[in-house]
């Protein structure tokens, strides 16, 4: 029968081995010796190797597995976030870099840009539309200040004509019973004296029957001019027949 058996010695750890050798009649045995130290120093390398190669293999999967998630979703999904906020400050022509790959980022990276692109379009449609819409106001805006200054000057024109004399310039009978009214008052008020003038052109009905009423027309601008030329400025004079 074999023999197994582990025998300490001064030099070591031995396993001893004894097999018989038997052909028909046992003729001799066959005896052996492993020495446990050795073997135990061989299977504590080959230990050590094994778990260096596992530690490499381990890390070279662990480099791999960190390149393809950034390539395949970190990269991706920090493109999206840039590229989103560069829209959200203004550009909105950025678009993200896009890759033939058919996985659910890519994917999303397309319709991304399209979404772009819509909003893109739409707000380049938009401020075409308010650019459109602001002329048109700006143009309303112009058009009513003009007709607002011609108002204005019509209504100058219409108080002046309200209160002047159409042929001679000098204020109408009405415009000058409402100055002699004020004057009045504040000379009363004042206790100032006042002085009143009429002034009448002499032969004037006969110059009229001679020449004729345009030359008198122009006898009476010509007189009211002279009398405007030599007022102060605290004097009124009007037209009064």
């Amino acid at each position: 029968a074999l023999l197994v058996e582990e025998v300490e010695s001064e030099d070591g750890r031995f396993l001893y081995v004894a097999l018989p050798l038997v052909s028909g009649i046992r003729w001799g045995t066959a005896v052996t010796e492993i020495s446990l130290d050795g073997v135990e120093r061989r299977i504590s390398l080959l230990t050590r190797q094994i778990f260096s190669v596992s530690l490499i293999a381990f890390l070279v999967i662990a480099a791999v597995l960190r390149y393809l998630l950034e390539r395949l979703v970190i990269l991706p999904v920090d493109q999206l976030s840039r590229t989103a906020r560069q829209i959200s400050a203004g550009s909105l022509d950025a678009r993200v870099p896009l890759v033939r790959r058919d996985d659910e980022l890519a994917l999303l990276g397309r319709v991304f840009n399209e979404m772009a692109e819509e909003m893109e379009t739409y707000t380049t449609d938009l401020e075409a539309i308010v650019a459109d819409r602001t002329r048109e106001l700006q143009a309303s805006h112009d058009a009513l200040e003009a007709a607002n200054d011609e108002l204005g000057e019509a209504v100058i024109r219409l108080r002046k004509m309200a209160r002047t004399d159409g042929l001679t310039g000098l204020l109408n009978h009405r415009a000058f019973f409402e100055a002699l009214e004020i004057g009045l008052q504040q000379a009363d008020r004042g206790e100032r004296p006042l002085c009143l003038l009429m002034v009448d052109v002499d032969h004037f009905k006969h110059f009229n029957d001679t020449h004729g009423h345009p030359a008198g027309d122009r006898v009476l601008a010509e007189v009211a001019n002279l009398l405007q030329e030599n007022l102060r400025g605290t004097d009124v004079i009007g037209r009064y027949g």
